[in-house]
Protein backbone atom coordinates (compact mmCIF):
# COMPACT_ATOMS: atom_id res chain seq x y z
CA UNK A 1 0.00 0.00 0.00
CA UNK A 2 1.57 3.39 -1.17
CA UNK A 3 1.46 6.53 1.13
CA UNK A 4 -1.24 8.28 -1.01
CA UNK A 5 -3.56 4.78 -0.71
CA UNK A 6 -2.68 5.08 2.96
CA UNK A 7 -4.04 8.58 3.35
CA UNK A 8 -7.03 7.77 1.03
CA UNK A 9 -7.64 5.06 3.13
CA UNK A 10 -7.72 6.95 6.34
CA UNK A 11 -9.85 9.43 4.91
CA UNK A 12 -12.55 7.38 3.61
CA UNK A 13 -12.82 5.58 7.20
CA UNK A 14 -12.66 9.46 8.86
CA UNK A 15 -15.22 10.09 6.98
CA UNK A 16 -17.49 7.55 6.79
CA UNK A 17 -16.53 5.29 9.91
CA UNK A 18 -16.14 2.26 6.95
CA UNK A 19 -14.59 -0.29 9.56
CA UNK A 20 -15.21 -2.65 7.11
CA UNK A 21 -13.03 -1.35 4.54
CA UNK A 22 -10.55 -0.74 6.23
CA UNK A 23 -10.29 -3.99 7.79
CA UNK A 24 -10.37 -5.40 4.10
CA UNK A 25 -7.59 -3.03 3.65
CA UNK A 26 -5.63 -3.92 6.58
CA UNK A 27 -5.57 -7.66 5.54
CA UNK A 28 -4.36 -6.76 2.26
CA UNK A 29 -1.51 -5.36 3.41
CA UNK A 30 -0.93 -7.30 6.77
CA UNK A 31 -0.25 -10.82 4.17
CA UNK A 32 3.50 -11.30 5.14
CA UNK A 33 6.35 -11.16 2.57
CA UNK A 34 8.48 -14.68 1.14
CA UNK A 35 4.83 -16.59 1.76
CA UNK A 36 5.69 -16.96 5.39
CA UNK A 37 2.73 -18.23 7.57
CA UNK A 38 0.18 -15.58 9.15
CA UNK A 39 -0.05 -15.53 13.05
CA UNK A 40 -3.06 -16.20 14.48
CA UNK A 41 -5.17 -12.68 15.78
CA UNK A 42 -5.65 -13.97 19.07
CA UNK A 43 -2.53 -15.10 19.65
CA UNK A 44 -1.64 -15.98 22.85
CA UNK A 45 -0.82 -13.12 24.86
CA UNK A 46 1.48 -12.72 27.94
CA UNK A 47 0.16 -11.32 31.49
CA UNK A 48 1.41 -7.50 30.43
CA UNK A 49 0.26 -7.65 27.41
CA UNK A 50 -3.36 -9.40 28.35
CA UNK A 51 -3.81 -6.04 31.03
CA UNK A 52 -2.89 -3.94 28.36
CA UNK A 53 -5.50 -5.46 25.79
CA UNK A 54 -7.78 -5.01 28.61
CA UNK A 55 -6.85 -1.40 29.07
CA UNK A 56 -7.44 -1.09 24.86
CA UNK A 57 -10.93 -2.59 25.43
CA UNK A 58 -12.03 -0.12 27.55
CA UNK A 59 -10.74 2.49 25.31
CA UNK A 60 -12.76 1.18 22.33
CA UNK A 61 -15.97 1.16 24.53
CA UNK A 62 -15.20 4.98 25.77
CA UNK A 63 -15.13 5.66 22.22
CA UNK A 64 -11.27 7.03 21.96
CA UNK A 65 -10.10 4.12 20.23
CA UNK A 66 -12.26 2.52 16.91
CA UNK A 67 -10.25 -0.61 16.38
CA UNK A 68 -7.35 -2.97 17.84
CA UNK A 69 -5.49 -6.12 17.03
CA UNK A 70 -2.92 -8.16 19.11
CA UNK A 71 0.15 -9.32 16.71
CA UNK A 72 -1.67 -8.31 13.26
CA UNK A 73 1.36 -7.98 10.82
CA UNK A 74 5.05 -8.28 10.11
CA UNK A 75 6.91 -5.27 9.18
CA UNK A 76 9.54 -5.88 6.55
CA UNK A 77 13.05 -3.89 6.27
CA UNK A 78 14.93 -4.31 3.37
CA UNK A 79 17.84 -6.23 4.94
CA UNK A 80 15.45 -8.50 5.34
CA UNK A 81 14.77 -8.20 9.11
CA UNK A 82 11.90 -8.18 10.47
CA UNK A 83 9.66 -6.25 13.42
CA UNK A 84 6.21 -7.41 14.45
CA UNK A 85 4.45 -5.27 16.94
CA UNK A 86 2.27 -6.12 19.90
CA UNK A 87 -0.97 -4.37 19.42
CA UNK A 88 -2.03 -1.89 16.67
CA UNK A 89 -4.83 0.33 17.08
CA UNK A 90 -6.85 3.18 15.24
CA UNK A 91 -8.16 6.43 16.77
CA UNK A 92 -11.01 8.30 16.16
CA UNK A 93 -9.48 10.16 13.76
CA UNK A 94 -8.26 7.24 11.79
CA UNK A 95 -4.76 7.60 12.91
CA UNK A 96 -2.86 3.84 13.09
CA UNK A 97 -0.61 3.48 15.97
CA UNK A 98 1.78 0.42 16.72
CA UNK A 99 2.21 -0.34 19.83
CA UNK A 100 5.11 -2.47 21.56
CA UNK A 101 4.07 -3.28 25.34
CA UNK A 102 6.90 -3.15 27.77
CA UNK A 103 7.90 -4.91 31.07
CA UNK A 104 8.41 -2.30 34.57
CA UNK A 105 11.23 -4.11 36.68
CA UNK A 106 9.53 -2.67 40.03
CA UNK A 107 12.47 -3.51 42.13
CA UNK A 108 14.98 -1.69 39.37
CA UNK A 109 12.55 0.87 38.93
CA UNK A 110 12.96 1.19 35.14
CA UNK A 111 11.02 0.19 32.13
CA UNK A 112 12.66 -2.69 30.66
CA UNK A 113 13.48 -1.89 26.81
CA UNK A 114 16.66 -4.10 25.69
CA UNK A 115 19.02 -1.99 22.60
CA UNK A 116 17.89 -4.05 20.05
CA UNK A 117 14.28 -3.71 20.55
CA UNK A 118 15.08 0.11 20.76
CA UNK A 119 16.55 0.11 17.94
CA UNK A 120 13.83 -1.98 15.71
CA UNK A 121 10.92 0.85 17.46
CA UNK A 122 12.98 3.92 16.11
CA UNK A 123 13.56 2.09 13.14
CA UNK A 124 10.46 1.54 12.62
CA UNK A 125 9.30 4.58 13.53
CA UNK A 126 11.83 6.27 11.01
CA UNK A 127 10.90 3.99 7.66
CA UNK A 128 6.97 3.89 8.19
CA UNK A 129 6.25 6.97 9.30
CA UNK A 130 3.16 7.01 8.68
CA UNK A 131 1.94 4.67 11.69
CA UNK A 132 2.38 6.36 14.86
CA UNK A 133 5.02 4.29 17.11
CA UNK A 134 4.75 3.82 21.02
CA UNK A 135 6.42 2.01 23.71
CA UNK A 136 3.45 1.35 26.91
CA UNK A 137 4.52 0.23 30.45
CA UNK A 138 2.29 0.00 33.17
CA UNK A 139 3.97 1.50 36.24
CA UNK A 140 1.89 1.50 39.54
CA UNK A 141 -1.54 0.28 37.68
CA UNK A 142 -1.31 3.50 35.43
CA UNK A 143 0.25 2.94 31.64
CA UNK A 144 2.78 5.32 30.76
CA UNK A 145 4.49 5.18 26.76
CA UNK A 146 7.38 6.57 25.03
CA UNK A 147 6.53 8.29 21.66
CA UNK A 148 8.86 7.42 18.67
Amino acid sequence: MTEAEARALQERVTANKDLKAFEAAFKAISIKAKGKTEKPLNEKLNKTEARYAKHLERLKLAGEILWWRSHAFGLYFEDGTRYTCDFVTMDKAGSITLIDVKAYYKNQKKVHIDTASMIRMKRTAHEYYFFSMKAVWEKDGVWEEMTF
